[in-house]
């Protein structure tokens, strides 16, 4: 059995990445952590990632890399991937990846 992740969300076709699903559960996420205290502006000039990608992850847009997950869990006090995409959030994630990946 071979996984292909190579690929990405394309309209109504999955072909990588994190599932759109998953996307728009990190945005809401880095939404609720972020809370009151910390706004867009503010992660860009803590992380140095660009405005885009800021945005684009905090609406859930963004296919992140791990890089830029570990950027955004820092500024927001996370301590690990698990808590930054919450309780479940990253065994649903893995599962919503897993259900859209070619296996051959």
């Amino acid at each position: 059995m071979v996984l292909s992740p190579n690929v990405v969300h394309q309209g109504d076709r999955y072909t990588g990445g994190l599932p759109l699903q998953a996307r728009e559960r990190l945005g809401a996420r880095i939404r609720e952590l972020a809370g009151k205290r910390i706004n867009q502006t503010e992660l860009v000039f803590r992380t140095g990632l660009g405005k885009g990608t800021i945005g684009d992850l905090w609406w859930g847009r963004a296919n992140p890399t791990l890089g830029t997950l570990l950027l955004v869990a820092r500024e927001l006090n996370v301590r690990s991937i698990e808590e930054l995409f919450g309780p479940i959030g990253t065994q649903t994630m893995l599962k919503d990846m897993m259900t859209h990946v070619n296996v051959e």
